[in-house]
């Protein structure tokens, strides 16, 4: 659990870091399944430092990634800030030089959290993460996409010029320094980036989402419900699932009670119509607004 100061400093700027997180057992597991999953990737795509990969980390050969889920130190952590919570993403990045600012949501009203670490010791010059504190609370987190540099739209359209070392230093912002037991808990709707870092840079996270409270909360869940059940083409990374998480998640074959609730869940709200809610999803420059049905 996360003590009332610690509550405090993530509920109003956003993030957190949990100094030693990890044991050391545990970083090696982390970075056994890590290359593991790289290796398979490389026999699909080789890596030459140009492209970010992405690997989908809940399958039944790295065990210790899709235990996460149900990690009580994270879960607990995630239901103390949401309530009840849905498992969203376990996954292992390989990023490659900068990243430019941008959040994780796709509106407003899909809330969550993430636990993000990194398998080397990262600093603010070698692409730690940065965030801008308090970029979670409205009305600022709107305002800040009236910023050229920070707008949702332009920066999907100019990834490139986004992620020239110009662009990210010009905003104000807090490098996360962290070592291999560290973890950076943050909420997915603040603004984060990462400059300096190598061509080849190694992250793994998991992320949740709230459980919606709201009929506009449901409109958003069963947005991405409804996709994420379905396969999808997964041609540009066929190393990954077909769906948003692997076969060896959604079949459960251990019987894992919280797990199994989870996937119960998900399989509801993919069933729903959002119109059902009064709310409709409405594309809107790259981004989800949820419009009332008149």
């Amino acid at each position: 659990m996360l003590t009332p100061k610690q509550l405090l400093t993530f509920n109003t700027f956003g993030f957190i870091i949990l100094k030693n997180f990890f044991n050391e057992k545990e970083v090696t597991a982390i970075r056994n399944e890590y290359y593991y999953k790289a290796n398979i990737a490389s026999t699909f795509e080789l890596f030459n430092g140009t492209k970010r990969q992405v690997f989908d980390m809940t399958g039944d050969d790295t065990p210790f990634f899709a235990s996460l889920f149900e990690d009580e130190r994270l879960l607990s952590k995630a239901e103390q800030i949401h309530g009840k919570v849905l498992p969203q993403q376990i996954q292992a990045d390989r990023h490659t030089k900068n990243t430019y600012w941008h959040h994780d949501v796709t509106g407003w009203e899909w809330k969550g959290i993430k636990f993000a670490f990194y398998l080397d010791a990262m600093k603010s010059d070698n692409g730690a993460l940065r965030v801008i504190p308090g970029s979670h609370l409205q009305p600022w987190h709107d305002y800040l996409d009236n910023i050229k540099t920070l707008k949702y739209k332009w920066v999907r359209k100019n990834n490139k010029s986004a992620a020239s070392g110009q662009n990210i230093l010009e905003i104000p912002g807090y490098a996360c320094e962290t070592t291999p037991r560290d973890v950076i808990l943050f909420d997915l709707r603040i603004y984060h980036a990462s400059y300096g870092g190598s061509s080849d840079r190694h992250m793994g996270s998991v992320s949740y989402a709230n459980y919606p409270t709201t009929s506009q909360e449901l409109c958003m869940t069963i947005f991405h419900a409804i996709p994420n059940l379905q396969d999808h083409d997964n041609s540009e990374d066929p190393w990954n699932p077909t769906k948003f998480m692997s076969d060896d998640w959604w079949k459960n074959k251990n019987g894992n009670k919280k797990r199994q609730g989870w996937i119960n869940e998900w399989k509801k709200f993919s069933k729903m119509d959002s119109s059902e809610t009064g709310y409709n999803p409405v594309p809107k420059d790259g981004r989800i607004i949820i419009s009332p049905i008149k």
